[in-house]
């Protein structure tokens, strides 16, 4: 399991650890982090769409989704960090070891930060201290930076939940940060640069601190006049050679601002108008494909409930095609990459049925592929007319799909 990597670097560190004092030395307890329930995942997640009329053939598509994602362990499931940290907090609260407690905490930390929850992580982090303290412990260079590191993260998530997703606008992140998009509520950043000057301090040399540093006095308007000299990155670092535009975030005023984690998206004229819509989906299991279709006034209209695409979930990458040559661009859903052993999931091909809905058609044409499948190429690989399907895999052979027509049928080669 993926999760074991940390776990065996913050082992090898605690063994670093040596006791130092007899007696638990007495630490004030660290503060009680709290996130406003506006700031948390949950409350950005979009609202649920009405389910308009998916297609039989999409309908058992979503079914086979639900079935596969629910038979999945979630030990078994990389980076999908909500689904690990219940495991770990049973690990860290069962373990009667010193060392083990400690391994388990530092895991559980740095996934709740990852699923949303920087305030859960913190106090996890301060329980780390308050336990090394109570055993009379005394960590290692090595072991106090990844500590003081992941804390440092933390913080400034929690000043990006804070600053930069609820009142986010059109200056959100992008970099150098401008005066519009400095942080309201600052004590996420605050409290990062107290974590990164402490590091600094024991180590000069670390150019991650050096550079997170730097962020998080810019997010505060404090850039460069708050810095030490000996820890500024000189703005002339952050000057371009030529001159280069910034380009606003302008989603929200176009329809197209949604919180979901990142998949892939697809800008091209899927219903023929001569404006371009968009497609967009989202890596996470329960994370809609949404359709917008462009309405000729500058915005977009989701239309995924009225194109029928309602539960159709996950989704790393995603690819138009025309597989059968009629003139009107479909839609090549891929899953199952960076989803550890638990990421063979079929993949979609929507078929764009001319009327603004799309039909699940993958097993029709014999493309009901379940691997490892990160991304696709679609060419006509031997000048028949038709196009073909090459799919990259992780973890399993890359495989390519001839088109073998005229009822657009497939063929493994």
């Amino acid at each position: 399991m993926h999760l074991k990597l940390v776990k065996g670097l913050w082992c090898v560190l605690i063994l670093e650890l040596t006791s130092v004092v007899a007696a638990a030395r007495q630490a004030l307890p660290p503060p009680v982090f709290t996130l406003d329930p506006l700031c948390q995942v949950e409350a950005m997640r979009p609202p649920p769409l009405p389910p308009g009329k998916p297609a039989a053939s999409t309908l058992r598509m979503i079914q086979r989704l639900r079935s596969t994602f629910q038979a999945n362990e979630s030990q078994s499931i990389g980076f999908l960090s909500h689904l690990a940290v219940p495991m770990l907090q049973r690990e860290m609260d069962d373990a009667i070891d010193i060392q083990r407690k400690l391994a388990a905490a530092f895991e559980l930390g740095m996934h709740q930060a990852q699923m949303g929850r920087p305030d859960l992580a913190l106090n996890t982090y301060g329980l780390m201290e308050e336990l090394m303290s109570s055993h009379g412990l005394n960590p290692s260079i090595g072991a106090q930076t990844q500590l003081r590191m992941r804390r440092a993260a933390a913080l400034l998530r929690l000043g990006e939940q804070e600053n930069c997703i609820i009142t986010r606008g059109p200056e959100s992140c992008l970099f150098p940060i401008s005066t519009a998009a400095q942080h309201r509520l600052p004590r996420g950043s605050r409290g990062a640069i107290s974590v990164l000057e402490e590091q600094l301090t024991q180590t000069p040399d670390n150019l991650t601190a050096r550079w997170l540093l730097n962020i998080a006095r810019m997010t505060l308007g404090e850039y460069p006049g708050r810095i030490r000299p000996e820890w500024l990155i000189p703005p002339s670092a952050f000057a371009s050679e030529h001159p280069m535009a910034r380009f606003p975030d302008i989603a929200g005023s176009v329809g197209l601002d949604v919180n979901d984690l990142a998949g892939g998206a697809v800008v091209d004229d899927f219903d023929n108008d001569g404006f371009l819509d968009v497609v967009a989906s989202s890596w996470g299991q329960d994370g809609q494909l949404r359709f917008y279709r462009k309405n000729g006034n500058g915005g977009f209209d989701e239309r995924t409930s009225e194109a029928g695409l309602v539960g159709l979930v996950s989704g790393l990458h995603l690819m138009q095609t025309d597989y059968n040559n009629d003139g009107w661009l479909d839609i090549w859903v891929l899953r199952g990459a960076w989803l550890g052993p638990a990421g063979k999931v079929p993949n979609s091909l929507l078929r764009n049925n001319r009327d603004g809905t799309f039909t699940e058609c993958a097993a029709s044409v014999g493309l009901a592929v379940v691997q490892f499948v990160k991304a696709v190429t679609v060419a006509d690989y031997d000048n028949d007319g038709r196009p073909d399907l090459y799919l990259s895999c992780r973890s399993s052979p890359n495989l390519l799909f001839h088109n073998d027509g005229p009822v657009t049928r497939t063929s493994t080669r």
